[in-house]
């Protein structure tokens, strides 16, 4: 291996720039790169191995241009043998353009691209780097090529993708398909499913053998246990060798990592090859699993056991409970409040198909807020007693808070509006004694307090409790 030669760049182009002036703050660039090595069909004992590397387009400073916005990127690519080594190295510039700076809010959006080149078998270390308006990022990788047996059944890397489709021009094409590589092997679980593209080699087609081979995976967790098995699909062979393009959907996988196994099962052979991947649990279980925290914290919430937690759950619901439904849990002996606590939350849950209940879960994350925000006397007057904490726990979060410190004039106030209540509503909070503890004294809620001469409430001149 002499030299760096087949590259794919991104773009590659010479922008003259004018009025510089970045659009974006100064931060590293996050740049994942990851490599798949296949057999190289000409004799040798070469194969040939693809690079490839994405990036988050939003990271990047654009700077206006004739007719839109454009960034330029300098790469670098360092080969180094086992011990780190310097063999060769490679630099080239790619751009990236937009029209409109507003589609950077896309914050999903990756800028992707793969390289390749003939590389003995051996061990190899990979280190890539880009720099866009003096910010840099890099990535470095151990590549190992291995030596492909003319005769045995064997398998390529698993190159991980977020999308392959059917595709005949542009870039990241392999085999009549366009591969949208993932170099970070790390999958939103939003994204549904992990795309995989491998190749199998030396299939047997003698006259005798079977006419179809048989693609196995099977999924592990970060210690090595079996986690599952994804039903495996057998394919017409369509010669010596077979372009593998599947996948899996990660909906009901738990965040975390694991290890891929592929494997190609041709009549009483078979070959493999394994993938690290990582899962990141959706913003919805997050959500769920924090919300279950939460509420791990409240005994009374689930179930209760004794008289201190029927005390507990009673606190915990006064503000959203209704004057009967109080008066008749106050009626009830232990095992009576038992079942009252069941068909309480029940009867408010909007989504009983779905494991958790949601409006459970945000009160007491309002409860929880309210604790540990509105608070005062180090505890001595519990967050869910405060003016401001029981408004929190029943309206939720403001839409906007106005906050105004005292002054010769006027005592500290706050005014915490809610447009989704209403058509638009807001309550007023005053701190008479200046010791951060917040009375309400209007609102333009129905059924809350009000005193259309609040304003003069918030004046030094008048003190009235």
């Amino acid at each position: 291996m002499n030299r760096i030669t087949k590259i794919t760049c991104l773009i590659i182009l010479s922008i003259a720039l004018f009025n510089l002036s970045s659009v974006a703050e100064d931060k590293p660039l996050l740049l994942f790169s990851d490599y798949a090595v296949y057999k190289y069909e000409d004799g040798s004992d070469k194969c040939y191995v693809e690079i490839y590397y994405n990036l988050l387009r939003n990271d990047l400073k654009y700077f206006p241009d004739s007719s839109g916005f454009s960034a330029i990127m300098d790469f670098k690519l360092v080969l180094s043998d086992s011990i780190g080594n310097p063999l060769d190295s490679l630099s080239w510039k790619a751009g990236s353009r937009i029209e409109s700076l507003s589609i950077l809010g896309d914050s999903d959006y990756l800028i992707s691209d793969v390289f390749g080149d003939l590389f003995e078998p051996g061990i190899y270390i990979i280190n890539l780097s880009v720099t866009n308006a003096g910010n840099v990022g890099s990535n470095s990788f151990r590549l190992n090529v291995p030596s492909f047996d003319d005769s045995a059944l064997m398998i390529s890397s698993i190159e991980l993708a977020y999308d392959i489709s059917p595709d005949s021009s542009g870039k990241l094409l392999k085999s009549g398909y366009r591969v949208l590589p993932n170099a970070s092997g790390r999958f939103q679980q939003e994204n549904n499913a992990i795309y995989l593209y491998a190749e199998a080699y030396n299939i047997d087609i003698s006259p005798d053998a079977d006419s179809s081979y048989t693609v196995t995976m099977e999924i592990y967790d970060s210690q090595g246990e079996y986690y599952k098995t994804i039903k495996p699909v057998s394919y017409i062979k369509p010669g010596e060798s077979a372009i593998i393009i599947t996948g899996f959907s990660i909906a009901a996988f738990d965040g975390g990592m694991y290890k891929l196994k592929l494997t190609v099962t041709d009549g009483n052979r078979t070959a493999s090859a394994e993938k690290a991947f990582s899962v990141i649990p959706s913003a919805e279980k997050i959500r769920i699993k924090l919300m279950q925290s939460i509420l791990s914290e409240y005994p009374g919430a689930k179930g209760i056991q004794t008289e201190e937690q029927a005390k507990g759950f009673r606190d915990d619901i006064v503000y959203i409970a209704t004057a009967d439904e109080l008066k008749l849990y106050d009626s009830l002996n232990l095992e009576g409040k038992k079942n009252f606590q069941k068909d309480f939350w029940a009867g408010r849950d909007n989504s009983p198909d779905t494991p958790v209940n949601e409006f459970q879960l945000e009160h007491y994350r309002r409860l929880k807020y309210a604790e540990e925000r509105f608070s005062r006397h180090g505890g001595v007057i519990p967050g869910w007693k405060t003016d401001q904490g029981r408004v929190y726990i029943i309206y939720g979060e403001p839409t906007d808070i106005e906050r105004n410190q005292s002054s010769i004039e006027t005592r500290s106030w706050e005014k915490w509006w809610y447009h989704g209540l209403e058509g638009g509503v807001y309550f007023i909070f005053v701190d008479y004694e200046d010791t951060d503890s917040y009375e309400l004294i209007h609102s333009t809620k129905k059924n809350e307090i009000q005193d259309n001469n609040w304003e003069n409430k918030v004046k030094m001149t008048v003190y009235q409790r």
